[in-house]
């Protein structure tokens, strides 16, 4: 009897199906690097202006400017305005500064207890939009945003929130 060496033609076969199957399940995993590569910038971002909230009311509190409008002065000699010892939307704003990936829009949404508007402000990927000066709709219509408002009473907690179903 002659040993064979090699494969027969059925596990050859068989091979090629696996391998095909596995190509298929695999592919829409690797296709998909961009838009998880934008939901992990998105959530970045939103982490980066949590911290930034948090340790502006750090320093609002060590100068005891926890209630009403203020401002504290960074380590660079930047000035932050503040309501409540959180930073306006529009400090936000300045303080990551527009553009290169990233677009900044102001929105006016809920009311101070002295009954003036919040500012709010989105911040959406250029790479998900068409227009390089986008509206807060159409920033909003990517689905690919963070959002962050300012509080609306003593007791309130700005916190940014990421919108990552778009992306």
């Amino acid at each position: 009897m002659r040993h064979q060496k090699g494969f027969t033609l059925i596990e050859l076969i068989i091979v090629i199906v696996v391998l095909g199957i596995l190509a298929v399940t695999a592919a829409p995993q690797f296709i998909n690097f961009s838009s998880d590569a934008r939901e992990s910038t998105i959530k970045g971002l939103e982490a980066s202006m949590k911290s930034a909230v948090e340790l502006s009311y750090a320093k609002a509190a060590v100068e005891n400017k926890l209630s009403g409008e203020a401002s504290i002065t960074t380590a660079d000699g930047s000035t932050v305005a503040l309501m409540n010892g959180y930073p306006k939307a529009a400090a936000i704003a300045a303080a990551a500064g527009a553009g290169g990936d990233w677009t900044f829009e102001e929105k006016t949404t809920g009311v101070y207890t002295s009954g003036s508007e919040a500012n709010g402000v989105y911040v959406g990927t250029l790479s998900s939009l068409t227009d390089a000066s986008p509206t807060s709709t159409e920033i909003e219509a990517t689905n690919c945003f963070i959002t962050y408002t300012d509080n609306a009473d003593d007791l309130g907690k700005p916190s940014p929130a990421a919108t990552i179903s778009g992306c």
